[in-house]
């Protein structure tokens, strides 16, 4: 598991960053709790957070 910006996340879900946004503020609470903060990079627990709940692919294999 690795770091990510909040766009490449939102790149690999499909969403915009603005619906990444909108889906972090229904789970801030719990989101904190693994290291989240505003305007930082995600760190590699919040990453694998969006993975598991949001089906989000993260592995690192080149799309073409």
């Amino acid at each position: 598991m690795k770091s990510m910006s909040r766009k490449e996340l939102a790149f690999r879900a499909g969403v915009t960053t603005k619906t990444l946004y909108n889906q972090t503020k229904r789970h801030l609470d719990e989101l904190w709790a693994l290291g989240y903060r505003p305007n930082e990079i995600l760190p590699p627990r919040v990453v694998e957070w969006y993975a598991k709940n949001y089906g989000v692919d993260i592995s690192d294999r080149e799309t073409t």
